[in-house]
């Protein structure tokens, strides 16, 4: 059985932790001193920020090191796809993702590994990512 497939743009990871939220009408509550009643104003879909943290295996160290340049260039550098567990993550519009930052969590370097997206997968590289849908 295949392993399920996690990719923000053309980067691809052994997981993305987190779920993506689905974007919702937003509304303006409209209340008017002496006025009965309430109304509401459609103001349109619009996105959340959120979170994921991805996990990925890489030859080394070094290389686990050098990916995370690779990711800080995604930063507010147009749309991205987001695949979340083998599903596509977009609006019926075809909204996809904007990087809005990358943290680096952990870069280490491994003693042994098996299997992973890139062996020899002696490296290792865990990164917090502020998305929105957009």
């Amino acid at each position: 059985m295949a392993l399920p497939v996690f990719k923000i743009g053309a980067h691809e990871f052994l997981s993305l932790d987190g779920v993506p939220p689905v974007r919702e009408s937003e509304g303006q509550l409209v209340v008017r001193p002496g006025v009965d009643g309430v109304a509401f104003w459609l103001t349109g879909q619009r996105g959340q920020p959120f979170t994921l943290r991805s996990r990925v295996d890489c030859e080394s160290k070094a290389a686990a090191l050098a990916k995370r340049y690779e990711y800080a260039q995604l930063v507010f550098a147009g749309k991205q796809k987001l695949v979340w567990g083998d599903h596509q993550i977009e609006t019926e519009d075809g909204a996809q993702v904007m990087v809005l930052a990358v943290r680096t969590l952990r870069a280490n370097e491994l003693l042994a590994s098996s299997g992973g997206l890139n062996a020899p997968s002696l490296g290792y590289l865990e990164c917090e990512w502020d998305l929105i849908l957009c």
